[in-house]
């Protein structure tokens, strides 16, 4: 029996092989969906259509993939594959796997590579092992597990760095590398100030971009141009800093300075913290102290 076409996403998880654990993201907003995905042992066909970009990266476990077309192989490990916007597969699989699957939007290619996009291995699956793509992607997965307020922007930065490395390496395209043009001082304004009003909050890249009347790929590559780091990790430091300040003061615990600013527990936010700071927030206050 083949299953139906899939017309938007590359997994369904009304699929009794297929279940969702744990995703976040919207590709219509940021550009990008995550998702852990739990494939189990089939007995039927699959017929997949993609509308995204897929690539999916192995947690744990291991999966034999047969094609209706070609010799079966093997998914596990350091293999990751992926499949193109528009790409069919037919075939089933054996075995189950734990694996992360990052969705990007085909918006997301348009405005890095503008034109056609030639993509390999004749616009089928492909398997590859990659470590600057799987890397990337288990960053997303690890955002993922902490359930990070910040999840829309970090995602939407991982999907185009993502899709940048393939388009360079993998596909034939001119992309779209040579704007170095910087947010406009009004533009510029107006981003930080909403970025100041939402620190604590869940702030989609989509909505900086509206603000600006700007593709979500334009004002990403501005914004770094303008103040020297992509938006997720403005928003992150711009929160360390703010942290200072209220460590200085001493009017509020460490839970309660981390709940305040948007991390999702103090662990969360002293890792961060040490991260950029290079002492723990407790030790940071300690030295004010003394």
């Amino acid at each position: 029996m083949t299953m139906p076409a899939i017309p938007s996403s590359a997994v369904s998880p009304s699929f009794h092989t297929v279940a969702t654990v744990v995703a976040a993201g919207d590709p219509r907003r940021c550009g990008a969906r995550g998702s852990v995905i739990e494939l189990r042992d089939s007995e039927v066909d699959y017929s997949t259509a993609p509308a995204h970009l897929c690539f999916w990266v192995p947690l744990s476990g291991g999966i034999t993939v047969s094609p209706r077309k070609g010799q079966a192989y093997g998914v596990a490990g350091e293999r990751l594959t992926i499949s193109p916007p528009g790409s069919v597969w037919r075939g089933a699989w054996r075995g189950r796997m734990s694996t992360m699957m990052l969705e990007i939007h085909p918006a997301v290619l348009d405005e890095l590579a503008p034109g056609r996009v030639v993509y390999p291995n004749r616009g089928e699956l492909l398997i590859a092992e990659d470590a600057t793509l799987r890397h990337s992607i288990l960053a997303l997965q690890h955002s993922l597990a902490l359930s990070t307020p910040d999840d829309g922007l970090f995602a939407g930065h991982i999907a185009r760095a993502v899709a940048w490395h393939y388009l360079r390496r993998y596909c034939s395209t001119r992309v779209a590398d040579d704007d170095r043009r910087k947010l406009t001082p009004a533009q510029l304004k107006r981003a930080l100030e909403l970025i100041d009003a939402r620190l604590a909050d869940k702030l989609a890249l989509d909505e900086l971009a509206e603000l600006l009347d700007l593709s979500v790929a334009t004002f990403c590559r501005r914004f770094k141009h303008s103040v020297g780091l992509p938006p997720y990790q403005y928003v992150l430091r711009t929160r360390i800093e703010r942290a200072k300040a209220q460590l200085a003061r001493h009017e509020r615990s460490l839970s309660e300075i981390a709940q305040a600013l948007g991390f999702y527990d103090q662990s969360q936010f002293s890792n961060a913290f040490r991260r950029i700071v290079g002492i723990s927030p407790r030790e940071y206050r300690r030295r004010l102290q003394s």
